[in-house]
């Protein structure tokens, strides 16, 4: 199970949380794309992603193939 369907999608830079869209450009260093439940969720995430715990993989959103972080625990559940 899943709860895909709560994602959202966000931009984080520099510790600022904003939504995003399939569109939103990104660096990968100052600014990466979080798919989240949440913008708390997203900060956590891009903590994460700044500790090398987790890394960018390719999510289908809108019909578009993008890159982003997300975190699923071993249930399914998105962060």
């Amino acid at each position: 199970m899943s709860n895909y369907d709560e994602l959202g999608l966000y931009l984080v830079s520099e510790g600022e949380v904003s939504a995003a869209t399939a569109e939103t450009e990104w660096d990968g260093i100052n600014s990466i794309l979080v798919a989240a439940t949440s913008e708390e969720a997203a900060l956590r995430v891009a903590d994460a992603y700044d500790c090398g715990e987790v890394q960018a993989d390719n999510l289908q959103w809108d019909g578009e193939t993008i890159s982003v972080v997300t975190i699923r625990d071993r249930d399914g559940y998105y962060a």
